[in-house]
């Protein structure tokens, strides 16, 4: 249903929406489209939502007004508590850095003969692999083409050499559309398999979309 069509209905079945009220969820529902949860607050929206009970919230961010819907405001604060528990968890115990800088000079070696090329890994993948393995919370960001996917197969490689590595059905390797999350498996497998002697293990992993991983 689109955004317009939901705006009919609401104005169909009830009378409690004025005007400012409805362009409030009109643009929520547009900026969900493109991935956002909030939008910025006009003037007029905030003394809507201050004096009138209302489906909203908002958020001072850093001296900007955002208003979200209210359960999305919610669900927000829940996921970022849960985040912040990981990030502060300390494990009692890490693996020694050397040792897998040692495994990752390995793998390096490996891929490099696979592909019968001299590959290094970059002082930034070798941090954030060595970060991954050490913490419980980890995220690693990059533009396409920068060795995101490459770091997460050395990343699997070193934990399975680690026998660190999770049950494979605690794995998900997640993308947001079908095509995405089959590319997602190509690159996986193509780099794993460099590193990997298991062609059944390599196989096993594959990505799905995340709506197929909340089974929604």
């Amino acid at each position: 249903m689109s955004s317009d069509t939901f705006i009919k209905h609401l104005t169909s079945y009830s009378e409690l929406w004025n005007e400012n009220t409805l362009e409030i969820i009109k643009s929520l529902l547009e900026a969900d489209k493109e991935g956002h949860l909030c939008i910025n607050c006009k003037p007029e929206w905030e003394t809507l939502i201050q004096y009138q009970p209302s489906p909203f919230k908002i958020l001072n961010l850093h001296g900007e007004k955002l208003i979200y819907f209210e359960k999305s405001f919610h669900l927000k604060n829940k996921l970022e508590e849960s985040l912040n528990r990981l990030i502060e968890f300390k494990p009692s115990s890490g693996v020694n850095v050397s040792k897998i800088d040692d495994l990752l000079t390995a793998l390096e070696n490996k891929f490099s003969q696979s592909k019968d090329i001299v590959f290094k890994l970059n002082p930034d993948q070798r941090i954030a692999i060595q970060n991954s393995i050490n913490s419980h919370f980890q995220i690693i960001t990059g533009g396409p083409g920068t060795g995101k996917t490459t770091v997460v197969a050395f990343l699997l490689q070193t934990l399975l050499e680690l026998d660190l590595l999770p049950n494979l059905e605690e794995i998900a390797l997640v993308a947001p559309t079908g095509r995405a999350a089959q590319r997602l498996t190509e690159s996986i497998q193509s780099n794993l398999n460099l590193i990997n002697e298991n062609p059944e293990f390599v196989s096993s992993l594959s990505g799905q979309t995340l709506h197929s991983l909340l089974n929604y």
